[in-house]
């Protein structure tokens, strides 16, 4: 298996070993999982399952890995792999298995050889480690388990891979937590820029119906995520998101005594939306607008 080349090559059971690599004795049980002996920290022996549908590779809370080794013994003791310096492990709840993993995102710097008959996997390195920096101070953060701390990792790590989940966190949490309005507002804008720019306007749209179903009575801050919400969609020029968005907002705005402002997205929903005029500027708002003139 070479995820990096892109190659997976099945040989008869007479072939012969590769040249090179690390040669490691595993276990496989009677449904195919293969566990590699793995050596943590200090020595701490255990398994870790070779294959995962997942690309971060993971371990069990309880097991202290932060940025220790997890070692891959050669059968000679000759040869050890650290595999912690090509991946940082994402601890995670117990889970049945191997209290270890092995994530695509590992298998990706290797060569892999299984061979089934001798019970035994070579590896062979094909990609050196990058930075790990970024992806163990998100674990950590996710660890820590509060909004300050996720917070803190998006100002400084805002071109991890993690930067969109990180900020989907931050806004969750923010809204679990009951943030006052700017809070709020300043966790949507970071999630709303996260997101891939052909898509914002769908993403603005879904997050501002959202919170008005949620959270009805937070006009201040429905409006302002409508705002920041109005901007992202000015990304997608050819959405009509935006214009969905105007619509949602017209109501809010004139229930809190906006008249001006209501009228204006009411206005914007009709020039957007010009074949759905009638049914999507709401009637009954809008005459209720016409008794304030």
């Amino acid at each position: 298996v070479d995820v990096q080349g892109k190659e997976l090559k099945l040989l008869p059971r007479n072939a012969a070993k590769p040249r090179s690599g690390l040669v490691q004795p595993v276990s496989i049980n009677k449904e195919g999982q293969i566990r590699v002996p793995v050596t943590v920290g200090e020595g701490a022996r255990l398994e870790m399952l070779l294959a995962s549908s997942e690309y971060d590779s993971t371990v069990d809370v309880g097991i202290a890995v932060g940025d220790g080794p997890v070692k891959l013994t050669a059968r000679s003791g000759s040869e050890v792999i650290d595999l912690a310096r090509y991946v940082a492990f994402r601890p995670v709840a117990s889970s049945a298995g191997a209290p270890i993993r092995c994530g695509v995102g590992l298998v990706e710097h290797f060569r892999i050889a299984i061979d089934w008959g001798r019970q035994q996997v070579v590896f062979l390195d094909t990609r050196p480690p990058g930075d790990l920096t970024p992806d163990r101070a998100f674990f950590k953060a996710e660890g820590a388990g509060t909004t300050a701390a996720i917070a803190q990792f998006i100002e400084q790590h805002p071109h991890s891979r993690f930067h969109d989940e990180a900020t989907r966190r931050l806004l969750n949490g923010r809204l679990a937590e009951r943030a006052d309005d700017a809070a709020i507002v300043a966790a949507s804008r970071s999630y709303l820029e996260a997101a891939p720019e052909q898509a914002r306007g769908q993403v603005a749209l879904e997050l501002i119906t959202q919170l008005q179903s949620q959270h009805p009575t937070r006009v201040s801050m429905i409006i302002g995520v409508g705002e920041i919400a109005l901007e992202a969609a000015r990304g997608d020029p050819k959405s009509l998101d935006r214009y969905q968005i105007h619509r949602l907002l017209g109501p809010v705005r004139l229930a809190r005594g906006d008249v001006a402002g209501a009228w204006k997205n009411f206005l914007a929903a009709a020039f957007g939306l010009p074949g759905d005029a009638q049914e999507n500027l709401d009637l009954d708002s809008v005459t209720r607008w016409l008794r304030h003139l």
